[in-house]
C-alpha cells in the first residue's frame, strides 16, 4: 500500500502556506481565521488517522502558535496566553516516532518563551528577570528577545540598561549578510529600536551608532520592516 498522503491530506501544507502569507502581509485577523480552519482540517485528520507530509502534530501546534501571534499582534494578550497554554504540551497528537517527539519538543520550549514574552508586552513586568535569563541560555532567541523586550521598554518608559545589554553586545555580532531576508528585517527593526532606546535614555553616543548603521543598511536594499517572533521550525 502506497503511504504517500493523498491530494486531499496535501491541505494541510496548503493552509500552512497561507498562514505563512497572512504573517508576512501582517494581517492579523486573516492569520486567526486561517489558523482556526488549519487546526479544524488537523485535528479532523487526526481522528481519521490520514496521511499527512509531517506528523498530525506539527500542524495542530502551528495553527495554535499562529494564532497566538495574530492575537498577540492585535494586543489580545489573554487570547494569546490561551493558545500557548494549548500548544504548551500537545501530547494526546504524538504518535510515538522521534520526529513527533522533537516536534512536540519544539512546541513546549516556544510556549515557555512566547509566554513570557506576552507577559511583558501585556505589561507584567515580573517576568523580566526570567526572561533575560532565559534568554542568556539560548542565544538563538536573542533577536525575538531583544525585540520583546524593547517594544516592551519603548512602550512604557522603561530603564531596561541591565537587561539589554549583554543581549546588545551578542547582537552587535551578527553579520547582516549571512542573515535570511526575514531575519534581516528583523535586524533592521532592532537597530532601529536601539536608536530610540538609547536616544530616551540620553545616550546619545550609542544612539547614533545604531542610527548610522541602520541607515546605511536599510538604503541598502528594499526591505519592509517587520517584527517577528519565535516560530515553529519548518522541517
Amino acid at each position: 500500500m502506497d503511504d504517500c498522503p493523498n491530494d486531499g491530506d496535501m491541505r494541510l501544507d496548503t493552509a500552512v502556506s497561507a498562514l505563512n502569507n497572512a504573517y508576512s502581509l501582517e494581517n492579523w485577523n486573516l492569520l486567526i481565521r486561517l489558523s482556526d480552519k488549519l487546526y479544524n482540517d488537523a485535528y479532523q485528520s487526526f481522528h481519521q488517522n490520514e496521511k499527512a507530509q509531517k506528523p498530525i502534530i506539527y500542524y495542530i501546534g502551528y495553527s495554535l502558535l499562529m494564532k497566538g501571534i495574530g492575537h498577540q499582534k492585535n494586543k489580545q494578550y489573554g487570547e494569546s496566553l490561551k493558545c500557548i497554554d494549548e500548544y504548551k504540551d500537545l501530547g494526546r497528537f504524538l504518535d510515538g516516532s522521534e520526529r513527533s517527539q522533537r516536534i512536540f519538543d519544539h512546541y513546549s520550549f516556544y510556549a515557555y518563551a512566547n509566554s513570557m514574552a506576552v507577559h511583558l508586552l501585556s505589561g507584567n513586568l515580573t517576568k523580566l528577570e526570567e526572561y533575560a535569563q532565559f534568554l542568556q541560555h539560548h542565544p538563538s532567541e536573542t533577536l525575538s528577545g531583544l525585540l520583546t523586550i524593547l517594544e516592551c521598554a519603548l512602550s512604557q518608559d522603561l530603564n531596561v540598561d541591565e537587561w539589554i545589554a549583554p543581549l546588545a553586545d551578542r547582537f552587535d555580532a551578527y553579520h547582516h549578510d549571512d542573515m535570511s531576508l526575514e531575519v534581516q528585517t528583523i535586524y533592521l527593526s532592532i537597530l532601529m529600536m536601539l536608536s530610540r532606546y538609547y536616544r530616551n535614555r540620553k545616550r546619545f553616543e550609542e544612539a547614533q551608532k545604531y542610527t548610522q548603521k541602520f541607515l546605511s543598511l536599510s538604503f541598502d536594499g528594499d526591505l519592509d520592516l517587520k517584527a517577528s517572533t519565535s516560530i515553529a521550525p519548518h522541517e
